[in-house]
């Protein structure tokens, strides 16, 4: 017999009669990394596992909840998984719910879509469908347009782009906490960015905005932390009497308690470590932007403590795959990979159904466009190298 929903669902069935109540799912905007990953959350920790079935496990669930097509070998295997009670009791529900799911997306017929894009969007589209386990016909000689820019573009079912839902959260982060605090917030930007912070600027002018200016990173660095100021003081008081050698450490500014970093790569791997050299009880913010041209996840590093907007399992993975072309290269095919999921979910006609995506959490309704459920977490290199 072909292994589908109804081959697991007797086994499902007796597990869940003996669980007392279902899951309860919060919405948070702050992920602490010593917090469980959403996959790893799942699974029972009491359960002796060898380490060869976790990391299977792990890669079975990771394409149960990202839709990325189960085959007849994964539902065998998550069978004899459950009956080893390697999976929570309490998680069983939701599991049961994402292989209906993922079954009545594979056996839902042929995918068409139709598309104007150029040519590398073109390959990642054909890149994505061949990795379904279902029948598909494209088309790119008309539908809808896809812009080159796919970031920053909303593209369809989206109600915002990507870097907008992340900008929105890390705006909602940052200034609303402070509406009723003493210490503001530093924006720190590029003049190509400049729209986006005069937009901050007219809404929340109290706080203070930094432009970078020139390639003087370090003299800017203490300029804005008010770290030159102390340095000045010193030298005036040295200079009194140059026999007596006085020591200091520079102390920064006091008014503040976040900076946002509106920059791009290039400048944000140079000047944000300075910042973190004499700053280091203040918290950092960034979209993904900062981190786009990155070609390896060690070069993450440059950005150890951050707070960027989620998911971190999409880095984790990205950490698996060693050198990469480039992180815009990877959220890129990530996007279009969502795009394609999405197709699938809206011609299988779902009128609802909650989508764990490369890019964030979503809540497909049909007939209203996706918000992306973002979090934020805080950069470290050691939670995303971590094989375990």
């Amino acid at each position: 017999m072909k292994p589908s929903l109804t081959f697991i669902l007797p086994l499902l069935i007796l597990v869940l009669s003996s669980c007392s109540s279902s899951p309860v799912v919060k919405n948070i905007n702050y992920v602490n990394n010593s917090e469980q990953s959403f996959i790893d959350s799942k699974i029972n920790k009491q359960a002796v596992i060898s380490e060869k079935d976790k990391r299977l496990l792990n890669d079975i669930l990771n394409n149960l909840f990202l839709y990325n097509g189960l085959s007849d070998e994964d539902l065998i295997k998550l069978e004899s998984y459950i009956e080893k009670d390697y999976l929570k009791k309490v998680s069983l529900p939701e599991i049961v719910t994402a292989i209906s799911n993922n079954t009545k997306l594979r056996e839902s017929g042929k995918l068409e879509i139709s598309y104007l894009t150029n040519k590398i969007n073109k390959e990642y589209l054909i890149e994505s469908l061949l990795k379904k386990n279902y029948p598909f016909e494209v088309s790119f000689d008309s539908g809808y347009k896809i812009d080159a820019n796919l970031v920053d573009s909303k593209l369809k079912y989206f109600c915002s782009s990507l870097m907008d839902d992340q900008r929105a959260l890390i705006e909602n982060s940052i200034f609303s906490s402070n509406q009723k605090s003493e210490s503001k917030s530093i924006i720190v930007y590029l003049k190509k960015y400049e729209d986006i912070a005069n937009q901050l600027r007219e809404k929340y002018p109290n706080n203070k905005f930094e432009l970078v200016e020139n390639l003087e990173f370090e003299d800017f660095t203490k300029k804005v932390l008010g770290i030159d100021a102390s340095l000045s003081r010193h030298q005036d008081i040295q200079n009194l009497d140059r026999n007596i050698e006085i020591k200091n450490s520079p102390r920064k500014r006091k008014d503040f308690n976040k900076i946002y970093f509106i920059l791009d790569h290039e400048t944000g791997k140079s000047i944000i470590p300075l910042f973190r050299s004499y700053a280091l009880d203040i918290d950092f913010y960034a979209t993904n932007e900062i981190l786009l041209g990155i070609s390896n996840i060690k070069q993450m590093n440059d950005f150890e403590g951050v707070f960027i907007p989620g998911p971190n399992y999409f880095f984790k993975d990205i950490g698996k795959k060693g050198n990469i072309s480039s992180l815009k290269k990877e959220l890129d095919r990530a996007l279009i990979d969502d795009l394609v999921i999405i197709e699938r979910v809206s011609q299988s006609n779902f009128s609802r159904i909650d989508l764990l995506l490369n890019t964030g959490k979503v809540k497909y309704r049909k007939n209203s466009c996706l918000e992306r459920d973002l979090t934020l977490w805080k950069i470290s290199l050691d939670d995303l190298t971590n094989r375990s």
